[in-house]
């Protein structure tokens, strides 16, 4: 069934030319050569070459044989899926792993050492030494893991940071022909031998989910904590070299790197400051740094400086504000990008270049007192002088082998965002930064990006070392992100302030790192960008970077709920019961476990898995006490699933049960977080859910499968922050209904007086239509929340009706705006929940057109009786394992009433080839699932007909 194989040689570079080229032909004794670099390639062959590549040789070195063997492309490490099984030769393979048990065969993979090795050539001497000859730089970019680089046995570079870009000069090592090694240690073993020689004990957060538990120590290397395993996450502790390695010739000087921050330097002033490190080398240049900010074909900004004795220039664009469009994030406005080009000048000759895009908008994160001056502050972000409720989830690493995150996987993963109405993410502490196009993605889309250095759930080493190489990749970090204006906020790390209480060694040891490293540093490079101490926390008391003072504001309880952010992880309580809730100024996590789909999962698992229970599933549970946590839930709101014990069709329905449970408990939380904005006790500025992607199909928080594939919570979530969300919800004693409009921009037509209509009606389970309706008049407020009525629930159901017999749906009719719906289910009170209410099975038609000629198609869905948690697929039940078209809809996992009718648009991928939707298949594969199918005692398909 899995043809998938994993070859070892994974890292697919090429070797291809290299050169910094001048003007002017300062050592004409060299000619135009051809240098060796490694850049990665992703094509459907796996490897691709250049025409002057040479081989490179690998040598596995374990403690117990080694073993030899030459492969075209530079081995990496770690392990790349390969699509397609291709006999190569004597090159080994191994299993996806991915699939089944790979995580734990693959182990040995990172507990063993690596050599790489290589030719390079070149017509230049090294013994050259005139003032006007070429420098030959060796650049290795973001080396994951603990690696060595030597040209002739010479040692040229020592990496232990996977998140620097390294520049090395090797003119006095390099020759016409020499060889060039990489030997990665096992960074197992190194991160071991460094924890027991540290004079300390250092807590390591308990993610030990590399190797069924081995011991570890990820806190003692910098690189992706998260790739060693996490409580979501697969443990592969992969090794390489995720950027770029290339050797370069440069005759006269080139530019080494570019970034551009930025700041608002009055009322009626941006100021674009530009800094760039330049490798000179020849002593007699005369360089300089030009820039010019384009704003339009007619119209430059430009400016000038010389490069100074180090290597480095710094100039400030002064921009009048009038002249520039306002970056907006999602929802708000326009995203206008403006192109700085940057010119590299020896006398009046360019001798190399540079570009940056970047934005103009005002944005930072305040802390300002309650409306009501009640105690504690607000958490705010007020973004070019509107203040903007934070609608958003977590982002983990796209994938564990970061050449993996490719162009096309993070625009899909960021275009679901988009669909879902965020306008922020935040990149957890516990990956690593994001490739760049990832940053410019959210540029363009208009998603604000709350980045955390890369801290997470552990304490960390404070040596001298260490700190240098912290400072030094937070230098690197700010010089390759600054210039994006999505990049909202910096934050020191996740959840680990809880650390420094435990002692006075530890509370020492956090401020030297964070306080007196992280802050510091940042404030010398970054002094504009609003900065957050950790997530969670208090905010800080004194951050000064004219003084150079940083207090975190701190008293033991990072959790305090009257500032600062907040993290909500309860699985006891009624999940439901939104009174549970605590309160805070701002949610940025919190969660609820779910299955992926039954097609995702068989992309990974042999169809013995795929059951109830399965030791493979088992296996991938990482959260301590999930499996019970989970069904304690579904016992108390759901019916067994449908199908036979141990089938397929059973998991199936539990999946779903799995979801639709996620959907609504998380959908409730975040509508009331979000309707908590304006309201005494909470005004909470943000609600950020756990998480919105995954790195492997198991089970997990995230609302979007690993791949891409959404789950019910993700459409959840698309209602819940929409532009205009009406929420209903019961008291903690299920005896008062509450009706609440919510909503962030809104056009003048919504905002007229007569314009907004509520309508809340009262439906039976097993009725043709509503049996008590009311409505009433509402005045909407942009960016505000209000309530437009609170009833006892008799009168809400009116007469007659029992909380078992009828529910609620609350209706906003708004001029210009979609209708927005809320349903309230008094049934979430009962202790049987949705058990304690005679489901009526509802027999569903999907109407397909009969012709399309555009890559989305439109269906018309109509049910008979109510249906909860309508769920749309194109493919990929028990019936349809394989067979999937990879889309999204416009609307699922929703709710009917008696004979109603809805349309609802399914659109092939953006990444998809085909030029329209196979109506044929998709009316072979579209599935429909609600609550009463998944629970029925006998799986009942005649109740879904597709036309």
């Amino acid at each position: 069934m899995h043809n998938d194989e994993l070859c070892l040689h994974e890292f697919a570079h090429v070797i291809e030319t290299a050169q910094v080229h001048s003007t002017r032909r300062r050592a004409e004794s060299c000619r135009e050569n051809t240098y060796n670099s490694f850049r990665r390639v992703v094509s459907s062959s796996g490897v691709s070459r250049s025409p002057n590549s040479s081989a490179w040789r690998s040598v596995l070195q374990t403690r117990s044989n080694t073993v030899s063997r030459r492969s075209r492309a530079m081995p990496h490490v770690g392990l790349r899926v390969k699509r397609r099984f291709r006999d190569r030769g004597g090159v080994s393979y191994l299993p996806d792993p991915f699939v089944e048990y790979g995580d734990v065969n693959s182990a040995w993979v990172a507990r063993s050492r690596w050599q790489y090795s290589s030719e390079i050539s070149t017509t230049c001497s090294s013994s050259s030494s005139s003032s006007s000859s070429p420098r030959t730089f060796l650049d290795a970019h973001f080396v994951d893991g603990i690696a060595t680089f030597l040209i002739d046995d010479t040692v040229v570079l020592k990496s232990d940071n996977a998140f620097l870009r390294n520049y090395v000069d090797i003119t006095n090592v390099v020759k016409p022909s020499s060889k060039i090694r990489i030997i990665f240690e096992s960074p197992v073993d190194v991160s071991n031998a460094r924890r027991d020689a540290y004079p300390f004990h250092v807590t390591q957060g308990g993610n030990g989910f590399f190797d069924n538990g081995a011991s570890i120590a990820p806190n003692f290397i910098r690189k992706d904590a998260s790739s060693w395993g996490w409580d979501w996450g697969i443990g592969l502790v992969p090794s390489g070299v995720w950027g770029e390695v290339r050797v370069v010739e440069v005759p006269v000087a080139r530019l080494r790197q570019c970034g551009a921050l930025v700041y608002v330097a009055s009322d009626e002033q941006y100021a674009v400051q530009v800094t760039c490190m330049a490798d000179v080398a020849s002593q007699t240049s005369s360089l300089r740094l030009e820039a010019r900010l384009v704003i339009s074909s007619e119209q430059h900004i430009a400016a000038s400086s010389n490069v100074d004795d180090s290597g480095v220039a710094q100039l400030t664009l002064s921009v009048p504000s009038k002249q520039v469009k306002l970056w907006w994030p999602n929802g708000l406005g326009d995203q206008p990008l403006y192109d700085v080009h940057i010119d590299l000048l020896d006398q009046s000759d360019a001798v190399d270049q540079s570009q940056v895009s970047v934005g103009f908008r005002n944005v930072q994160l305040v802390e300002p007192a309650t409306p009501n001056d009640e105690p504690g502050r607000l958490m705010q972000f007020v973004v070019n002088g509107v203040e903007v409720f934070a609608k958003g989830a977590n982002v983990i690493p796209v994938h564990v082998i970061q050449d993996h995150e490719t162009p096309e996987a993070t625009l899909t993963l960021l275009r679901a965002a988009v669909r879902a109405n965020f306008n922020i993410v935040r990149v957890w502490g516990g990956g690593h930064y994001m490739p760049s196009h990832f940053y410019r993605q959210c540029d363009e889309l208009g998603l604000m990006v709350w980045q955390e250095f890369a801290f997470a759930c552990s304490e960390y080493p404070t040596d001298g070392e260490y700190l240098r190489s912290v400072s030094e990749e937070v230098r690197d970090v700010v010089a390759r992100l600054g210039h994006h204006p999505s990049l909202v906020l910096w934050s020191g790390n996740n959840e680990n302030l809880a650390y420094a209480s435990q002692g006075p060694r530890n509370l020492t040891a956090y401020n030297q790192l964070y306080e007196n490293t992280v802050r510091s540093t940042l404030a010398l490079v970054d002094p504009w960008r609003s900065f957050w101490p950790a997530s969670p926390s208090n905010g800080m008391l004194v951050d000064d970077p004219q003084r150079q003072l940083y207090v975190i504001r701190w008293d033991g309880d990072e959790q305090d709920p009257s500032q600062g952010d907040r993290h909500y992880y309860d699985y006891g309580p009624n999940c439901m019961n939104v009174s549970n809730l605590p309160p805070t100024r701002f949610m940025s996590e919190y969660g609820l476990q779910s299955l992926p789909s039954l097609a995702s999962l068989a992309t990974q698992m042999k169809p013995s898995d795929l059951h109830i229970g399965s030791p493979l599933l088992q296996h991938r549970q990482h959260h301590l006490n999930g499996w019970e946590e989970l069904n304690a839930q579904l016992r108390r709101y759901f019916a067994s699933p449908t199908g036979k014990a141990g089938s397929i069709v059973e998991f199936d329905a539990y999946i779903y049960l799995t979801q639709l449970l996620q959907a609504r408990c998380i959908g409730a939380w975040t509508e009331t977080w979000r309707r908590r904005r304006d309201e005494a006790g909470y005004y909470t500025r943000g609600a950020m859910y756990w998480q919105l992607n995954d790195v492997w199909h198991a089970p997990t928080w995230s609302s979007v499968e690993f791949g891409g594939h959404e789950k019910m919570l993700h459409s959840t979530i698309r209602r819940a922050f929409a532009p205009l969300a009406v929420v209903g919800w019961l008291d903690a004693h299920a005896e008062t209904v509450s009706i609440s409009f919510v909503a962030d921009e809104l056009p003048a037509s919504a905002l007229a007086k007569g314009a907004c209509k509520l309508e809340l009606s009262s439906h039976p389970w097993r009725g043709e239509k509503p049996t008590h309706v009311q409505t009433f008049d509402c005045q909407l407020s942009k960016h505000a929340s209000s309530m437009i009525v609170s009833q006892p629930i008799e009168k809400v159901l009116g007469e007659g009706a029992t909380v078992r017999s009828h529910f609620v749906r609350a209706t906003v009719y708004a001029t210009g705006m979609p209708t927005a719906f809320s349903h309230i289910y008094p049934s979430d009170a009962d202790p049987l929940g949705f058990q304690a209410v005679a489901l009526p099975t509802a027999h569903i038609t999907v109407t397909v057109p009969d012709q399309v000629k555009a890559n989305f198609a439109t269906v018309m869905i109509s049910t008979d009786f109510p249906a909860v948690g309508v769920w749309l697929e194109a493919g990929g039940g028990p019936d349809h394992l394989s067979e999937r078209l990879h889309g999204y809809w416009s609307d699922n996992s929703f709710d009917l009433v008696a004979n109603e009718k809805r349309n609802v648009t399914f659109f092939l991928d953006d990444n998809d080839d085909a030029a329209a939707v196979d109506l044929a298949q998709l009316r072979k594969l579209l599935r429909v699932v609600h609550l009463a199918s998944a629970t029925a005692p006998t799986k009942k398909e005649e109740g879904v007909a597709v036309n």
